[in-house]
């Protein structure tokens, strides 16, 4: 999981003074931890924060979402860490500090980073939104790029949130190793009957392989070719897929046809 650095951001408040904060959909936002113990393929995280995970200290955070709270009446807000959920005890210190400002949020989460247990602490201490990046759900497919989660656990924990009362959304990519026209339309069929769990949102997004990560390093292993500078292709807009297992043409028709399947 990588080392955890201790750190006090007290000293260096953002100035929110200087924008219109009405002007964005989550005018207050505020990150408790940088980095991410996840090892996903396709994640630039753990190449940018060395492996590491930075966490603020308690102290910091207590005062900067105070100071949200009291002096600009925040009474929602956005928590933009990677994974906000990794450690209980953690999760249990800041669920606190949120209930006592009386303050709603939104996080992005893992579901192997998320239990039943934590997710009634969350509801109770004002979590009414929360994102997930699933990506597929397809074991083989999950194992291949890195992404520690069960199949077989995702209605369930999903369900379990929605249940609570958390308004849930979940983010997934096309053109993962192997992918194809049919496995991608399965990933679409899935995605969209995640609403009889009462899942509010699915965001699709096409996969990009990042400079420094795995899937960067072993693109060739992985049926994608050389991904060296892709994102300069003369051919716009640039696209990654897997070459053995699509064309580029049925990449941006899979595209076109999740955004269409989402929004029935």
């Amino acid at each position: 999981h990588g080392k955890t650095v201790n750190i006090d951001l007290s000293d260096f408040a953002p100035d929110r003074e200087c924008i219109d904060l009405m002007d964005y959909q989550y005018p207050f936002t505020i990150m408790t931890a940088r980095g991410c113990p996840g090892k996903c393929f396709f994640c630039s995280s753990p190449v940018i924060n060395n492996g590491r995970v930075y966490y603020r200290s308690i102290d910091s955070i207590n005062s900067e979402i105070a100071h949200l709270a009291r002096e600009l009446a925040a009474k929602r807000i956005a928590i933009l860490d990677d994974s906000f959920t990794q450690s209980e005890n953690r999760l249990t210190a800041l669920c606190k500090i949120l209930e006592d400002n009386g303050i709603s949020w939104f996080c992005e989460s893992r579901l192997d980073c998320v239990n039943e247990r934590k997710l009634e602490m969350m509801h109770e201490a004002g979590c009414s939104e929360m994102q997930f990046g699933i990506e597929c759900f397809d074991q083989s497919t999950l194992d291949r790029i890195g992404k520690t989660i069960r199949a077989e656990s995702i209605r369930g924990t999903l369900g379990k949130a929605v249940d609570l009362g958390i308004k849930v959304a979940v983010s997934l990519m096309i053109g993962l190793p192997g992918d194809t026209v049919r496995s991608v339309k399965e990933r679409i069929s899935v995605a969209t009957n995640l609403k009889e769990v009462g899942v509010s949102v699915a965001e699709f997004g096409l996969f990009r392989p990042f400079p420094g990560t795995a899937i960067y390093a072993h693109s060739k292993e992985l049926g994608y070719g050389d991904v060296t500078y892709w994102w300069e292709h003369e051919r716009e807009p640039p696209l990654c897929f897997p070459l053995s297992s699509m064309t580029r043409s049925e990449l941006i028709g899979m595209a076109m046809y999740a955004k269409y399947k989402v929004k029935e």
